[in-house]
């Protein structure tokens, strides 16, 4: 488990730590309040994480990411149409090419569970939470 903190427990043979000095930093692009809202106290409880943005569009998600210089991006994949999708991952990538996102998907037969272009992981809105934390615990860095 790439990023469980010392005091979380043991780590998988073979995986990376997270420093547990250091919180992980993360937005969250959703276009429902209610949604973001729940997940934030799910990563700020369950990963210790700072949420250091919310977004509702994907212009808004960019502006979280250029500003925040957040580790991970959890991206509404649907916020983006599917011909933009190139363009703002491009965009989040310039700004910050270390970030790793992990796509939120309504779809739960989206692209056989494989991560879609340009997102690092892939966890299906339909999914126990637990299936996020641990997209974002296995996400390893660039």
């Amino acid at each position: 488990m790439a990023w469980e903190t010392e005091r979380r427990g043991a780590v998988a043979a073979g995986a990376r730590a997270w420093p547990a000095t250091r919180r992980l930093r993360i937005v969250i692009a959703d276009a429902d309040a209610r949604v973001r809202s729940a997940l934030r106290l799910l990563l700020e409880e369950e990963l210790c994480a700072v949420v250091t943005g919310e977004a509702a569009s994907a212009r808004e998600a960019l502006a979280a990411v250029e500003a925040g210089r957040p580790d991970a991006l959890v991206l509404d994949w649907d916020l983006v149409a599917d011909d933009g999708r190139r363009t703002v991952v491009g965009r989040l990538r310039a700004y910050c090419p270390a970030l790793r996102i992990v796509a939120l998907s309504r779809d739960s037969g989206a692209r056989e569970g494989r991560p879609p272009v340009g997102a690092d992981a892939l966890v299906t809105k339909g999914e126990p939470p637990d299936r996020l934390l641990e997209a974002l615990r296995l996400v390893r860095p660039r």
